[in-house]
C-alpha cells in the first residue's frame, strides 16, 4: 500500500510539473507572438517611410544631370535619414532562458524562434553600424565640405544655395551608397524580418 502511495504521488507531481511547463511554454509563445505582431506593424510603417524616400533617391541618381538641386529641397538629407528598427525581444529572452535552463522538450518550434531571432538581430546590428557610420561620415562631410550645412538643418537655406550639390559627383556616390545600405540591405532585411514572423506567427497558432 505504501509502494503504491508514492507511485500515486510520484504522478501527480509529474504530471503537476508538466502542466506547469505546458503553461510556462504557452505564456512564452503568447509572448512572442504579440510580439512579432508588434514589430510587424512597425516595420509596415518604416518601409512606407523609407519607400517614400525612394523618389528623393532616384531624383539625385537618375536626374540630376539634367536638373538641379533646387527643384528637390529635401534631398540632401537622404546622406542623414535614418530610422533604425529593433525588434522586441522579451519573448526571445524567454525562450533562450527556457531552453538554457536545460527543461526537456521536443518542441522544435522553440529552436526555430530560437534561431530566427539571433540570426535577425545579428544582421540588423551590422547593417545599422554601417548606416550609423555612414550617416556620420556624410555629417562630416557635409559640415566639411558644404558652405550653408547650418541652414540647411535648419531648414532655413534658400533654393539657389542647393546648387552647390549639382555636378558633384561625391555627393551622387554618397547618395549611391546610402541607396546601398539602407534601400538595398536594412529595407530587405525588414521585409525578410516580416516575411518570417508572419510565418512564425501562424506555425505558434497551429
Amino acid at each position: 500500500m505504501i509502494v503504491i502511495g508514492i507511485s500515486i504521488a510520484v504522478y501527480i507531481n509529474n504530471v503537476i510539473d508538466a502542466k506547469k511547463k505546458e503553461n510556462m511554454l504557452s505564456g512564452i509563445m503568447k509572448t512572442t507572438q504579440d510580439e512579432l505582431k508588434v514589430d510587424i506593424e512597425e516595420i509596415d510603417f518604416l518601409i512606407e517611410r523609407y519607400e517614400e524616400e525612394k523618389e528623393n533617391y532616384n531624383f539625385i541618381l537618375d536626374s540630376l544631370d539634367s536638373r538641379s538641386m533646387k527643384d528637390c529641397p529635401k534631398c540632401p538629407f537622404v546622406l542623414t535619414n535614418f530610422i533604425a528598427f529593433h525588434p522586441k525581444t522579451r519573448g526571445y529572452q524567454q525562450i533562450s532562458n527556457y531552453i538554457d535552463s536545460k527543461v526537456k522538450t521536443s518542441d522544435s518550434l522553440l529552436f526555430k524562434i530560437s534561431n530566427f531571432y539571433k540570426s535577425s538581430l545579428k544582421q540588423f546590428q551590422i547593417v545599422e553600424n554601417l548606416a550609423m557610420d555612414d550617416m556620420q561620415d556624410n555629417l562630416n562631410y557635409l559640415k566639411t565640405e558644404y558652405p550653408s550645412f547650418s541652414e540647411l538643418f535648419r531648414h532655413k537655406i534658400s533654393p539657389e544655395k542647393l546648387t552647390f550639390f549639382d555636378d558633384n559627383t561625391e555627393f551622387v556616390n554618397r547618395v549611391a551608397m546610402r541607396k546601398i545600405i539602407i534601400h538595398n540591405n536594412y529595407l530587405g532585411l525588414m521585409k525578410y524580418y516580416k516575411a518570417e514572423a508572419e510565418k512564425l506567427i501562424d506555425e505558434i497558432n497551429m
